[in-house]
């Protein structure tokens, strides 16, 4: 009788832990949610302010991802102390003094930084989107869905071959660009049928290179939203690479093949990267207000 009353408790324990340690993952690692229903069972207001939290942490990067990860087991063996360790009790208790000081000291003030940072991108990021979806849309008029390696064969035919993907099938009119001179409006642009496509996608990697360029030189984006700074570097030198190519092929070896190939290399890190970039940036101030 006595084993099994003693048996319990720790079953019992053991449980709590392994149900914090899915829920604390959850927390820690995934991305916020994007809205709420405001007839759920937690208050509107509540469930808010804990994604507002989640939003910060999770785009603050791994380091403040696994502490507050850490925080949390902290918190719950200083709580239930599961078996008897004065040093991992002063390490829960100094991890969690030191996360408290942490969102003391730097939460709100980073929050608004991070959130001048994501208005400040907002236009070229969210027209990065847009010409990904118009140049898909002239090569594959009925297909919503981006074609990384259609569009890596096309875009090279458009501008060393003359086939059937060098001319524009019908008539376009799409959205660019978000910025625009007037009031209200955007820029667009605009492709008869059968003009040649090379303009259109030359167009395309140089809005592309300037973008990126000027996007990894904001030391604050990376200080600030630093799990995107890998990536973002990654996938500017695969279109440096591009770019060389195409301008002195001769230099480097160009074949068609091999542009074929970078090509589809930078647009499937291109896709990665703007959403790893909407994830964690995308209408920050917005998602924390």
């Amino acid at each position: 009788m006595h084993s099994e009353h003693t048996q319990e408790p720790n079953l019992l324990t053991l449980f709590i832990f392994f149900v914090l340690l899915i829920a604390a993952c959850f927390f820690c690692f995934a991305p916020p949610r994007r809205g709420y229903d405001r007839n759920e069972i937690i208050p509107y207001k509540i469930k808010l302010s804990i994604n507002k939290y989640r939003l910060y942490i999770y785009s603050s990067g791994k380091v403040r991802q696994y502490l507050l990860f850490l925080v949390i087991l902290s918190l719950y063996y200083s709580i239930a102390e599961p078996f008897k360790s004065e040093l991992i009790k002063n390490i829960s208790y100094s991890l969690m003094a030191a996360f408290i000081f942490d969102t003391g000291l730097n939460f709100s003030k980073e929050n608004i930084t991070k959130g001048v940072i994501s208005t400040r991108w907002h236009n070229d990021l969210y027209s990065s989107f847009e010409r990904m979806k118009a140049i898909n849309k002239i090569y594959y008029p009925s297909n919503k869905e981006i074609n990384t390696e259609g569009l890596s064969k096309a875009i090279t035919s458009s501008l060393f071959n003359d086939d059937a993907n060098s001319f524009a099938k019908r008539d376009f009119r799409l959205m660019w660009d978000l910025s625009s001179e007037k009031y209200l409006s955007y820029k667009e642009i605009i492709i008869r049928k059968g003009d040649k496509l090379d303009a259109v996608c030359l167009r395309f990697i140089n809005d592309d290179y300037k973008f990126l360029v000027n996007f990894n030189r904001d030391e604050e984006v990376f200080k600030y939203f630093p799990s995107i700074m890998q990536p973002s570097l990654k996938t500017y030198r695969a279109l440096s690479r591009l770019v060389n190519s195409i301008k002195d092929p001769s230099r480097f070896k160009f074949t068609t093949e091999s542009l074929e190939m970078e090509l589809l290399e930078y647009l499937e890190l291109r896709n990665e990267l703007f959403n790893d970039i909407e994830e964690v940036m995308g209408s920050y101030a917005q998602r924390a207000p």
